[in-house]
């Protein structure tokens, strides 16, 4: 017998999280091989839902037979469909309520990255955690390695829209100075001045100064660290 009993090709629509479809990512573990995943976040009433665990009942059956019992519970972990409000009681998880399809597969081989329209994506910003997309998978029964269980076998995944980001992807740190803590004062050599700030500025006084000092065979130019005009001195 074999040991692996694949299901049909499904292409369900939800919202992408942790896509690592570009490189592999290391078991967890420390245990298994690096695997190419992604997980889509469904809601419960989709039909697409009932489809995939019907799917993955049917090769558990066929492959395991009475073996299986027909409780996925008894898979453990190593069942793909999760049901978020048995899992966590985090309400700012954007999974939660929600169920989630896990797909995986080797490393050996990576699964193919399109736009809706089935040309290939190649830049990796485009795939990110929150957008709308589809993961091309099927249902897998598998006894390995000591290892046994159903699975989503991931083929491919389409960008279908984009959407609001999981998590701080999107963090701009806030513009303007920032005040020094006394106790690191001493320590200060010179000022950032970044992209946002504007370098100090001669006045016109200080232009005829220097106009002056070369007329008269001076070049002593006035320091640089002389005031803005209706600027006040950085904070330290």
């Amino acid at each position: 017998m074999s040991d692996l009993v694949f299901g049909p090709n499904r292409s369900p629509v939800g919202r992408i999280s942790y896509p690592f479809v570009w490189t592999p990512r290391e078991s967890q573990d420390g245990k298994g091989k690096p695997r190419y995943s992604a997980s889509l976040i469904l809601d419960r009433q989709d039909p697409i839902v009932q489809v995939i665990y019907d799917d993955c009942v049917a090769v558990a059956r066929e492959f395991f037979g009475a073996r299986w019992g027909g409780n996925p519970a008894g898979f453990k972990e190593h069942w793909p469909i999760k049901n978020r409000d048995l899992e966590t009681k985090v309400q700012g998880d954007p999974a939660f309520g929600n169920v989630v399809l896990n797909a995986s597969c080797s490393d050996k081989r990576a699964p193919r990255i399109m736009d809706r329209n089935n040309k290939p994506l190649q830049n990796q910003t485009e795939i990110y955690g929150g957008m709308i997309g589809a993961i091309h998978v099927q249902a897998m029964a598998y006894d390995q390695n000591g290892f046994k269980g159903v699975k989503l076998w991931l083929n491919g995944l389409t960008k279908v829209a984009d959407a609001e980001k999981f998590g701080n992807g999107d963090f701009e740190p806030p513009v303007g100075e920032y005040a020094v803590p006394d106790y690191l004062k001493a320590k200060v050599i010179q000022p950032a001045y970044t992209q946002h700030q504007t370098a100090p500025a001669y006045t016109q006084s200080d232009a005829d100064s220097m106009m002056m000092r070369a007329v008269s065979g001076s070049h002593h130019f006035p320091a640089a660290s002389v005031a803005r005009d209706g600027a006040d001195d950085p904070p330290f």
